[in-house]
């Protein structure tokens, strides 16, 4: 099987180096060598973090090592396609857009051509397990809790997992019925301990006939949910948070990095809107909290807008409109490559220059664009557009003077 993690060079006996693939030795053809070369040059001057390089060069090079006899340069898009498809199946999530996102680079940034889609994504349904927490881990979080009916309730739905409906239909002698649970069957301390959070919520209520009821009628399974969310937020439960949306991310498949980072974000905005169980929270809400956040970076935002989509979408099955969650524009920056267009038709990028004129009674007020008196053409041509181009020829030119 062709591995995924970037080849190891050897010490080089020729002018060529030589790379392991599978543990064994192979001399990669001459131009083999130039597009390995190239794409690694264009990942430097494309200012891309080093991490990001390693992991495009690492998909990168098995690629062209599977096209070994062919010029890449010169595939179609259904053999890159069939390509891409056939090797996501052994990926998760997050290795599949690395994977096409170090193929697009070297077609669309490399050689230029436009862009191109692949449309991986299989309609799967989300079905999320209910969240289990180890009986020391959960009283050490339910024992500082006065109220035995927020504890009993706490026990029943993170320990025992029992869904809204199941804990709604308990009667009031269900003891029996409770012990022979699967999870807490055999484990006398754990029964024990629910015999006596029991007893308690009993005591404290007298007889009657539902375990959980108000004002003698049984609660729903919506009264059972906004109780169990209103526990969560008035004590501010920061582990059972964490727990549940650690269990979300590793049934999603999501690498270990993304999943650290998913739960790290989404820990901060249920702490910064109050531990407000986030299934509460309408569209509005949360694009007023990207709104809070816009002077945060790009990529802050980017990554709360992937976790809103996997949670309200995936999890819970809320589409979110379009115009909710809006990403933010990328930063324009100066190019340091030139593109072909660019290096045939340099006059294109030269446009006119224009001139603020003053407003001398209202110096703040935004005054109509003029062209300065006694001002000549090639002052004109001073401009942004123009300061580019220039910044490129000049890398070009020192490019050229190193390289001799």
């Amino acid at each position: 099987m062709l591995s995924f993690l970037p080849g190891k060079f050897l010490a080089p006996a020729s002018s060529k180096p030589s790379f392991i693939v599978n543990k064994k030795k192979y001399d990669p053809g001459n131009d083999q060598y130039k597009t390995l070369s190239l794409y690694k040059e264009v990942l430097e001057l494309r200012k891309l973090s080093p991490r990001t390089r390693e992991i495009y060069y690492g998909f990168f090079k098995p690629f062209v090592y599977d096209h070994r006899d062919r010029d890449i340069s010169g595939l179609q898009y259904h053999e890159i396609f069939f390509y891409v498809k056939k090797h996501c199946m052994k990926l998760n999530n997050t290795q599949k857009k690395q994977l096409i996102a170090a193929i697009k680079f070297y077609y669309e940034r490399v050689l230029g051509r436009d862009r191109m889609f692949f449309n991986l994504k299989d309609q799967v349904n989300f079905h999320a397990a209910p969240t289990f927490i180890e009986f020391i881990t959960l009283r050490q979080i339910i024992d500082p809790i006065h109220s035995p009916h927020d504890k009993l309730l706490l026990f029943l739905a993170y320990h025992l997992t029992l869904i809204p409906e199941q804990i709604a239909a308990l009667n009031w002698d269900c003891e029996e019925n409770l012990a022979k649970n699967s999870l807490i069957n055999g484990k006398q301390g754990v029964v024990n301990y629910l015999n006596e959070l029991l007893t308690a919520h009993k005591q404290a209520l007298g007889e009657q006939q539902w375990l959980f009821e108000k004002n003698q009628e049984q609660l729903t399974k919506k009264d059972i949910k906004a109780r169990v969310f209103d526990i969560l937020r008035y004590y501010r439960l920061d582990e059972i948070y964490r727990s549940y949306f650690r269990n979300l991310l590793f049934q999603a498949e999501y690498s270990e990095v993304t999943r650290k980072n998913y739960l790290s974000s989404m820990m901060n905005f249920i702490r910064s809107n109050g531990y407000k169980h986030p299934a509460l929270f309408s569209f509005s809400d949360l694009r007023n909290y990207l709104a809070r956040n816009r002077h945060m970076s790009e990529f802050f935002q980017n990554r709360m807008i992937n976790i809103f989509h996997f949670y309200y979408e995936d999890v819970l099955e809320r589409k979110i409109p379009w115009n909710y969650l809006v990403r933010p524009k990328s930063a324009r920056t100066l190019p340091d490559v030139f593109s072909r267009d660019e290096m045939l038709h340099p006059h294109h990028q030269l446009r006119p220059a224009t001139y603020q004129k003053p407003d001398r009674k209202h110096p703040h007020k935004p005054s109509r664009s003029s062209t300065p008196p006694g001002s000549s053409q090639r002052l004109n041509l001073i401009n942004l557009p123009t300061i580019s181009l220039i910044k490129k020829i000049t890398i070009y030119l020192k490019k050229c003077t190193s390289n001799r």
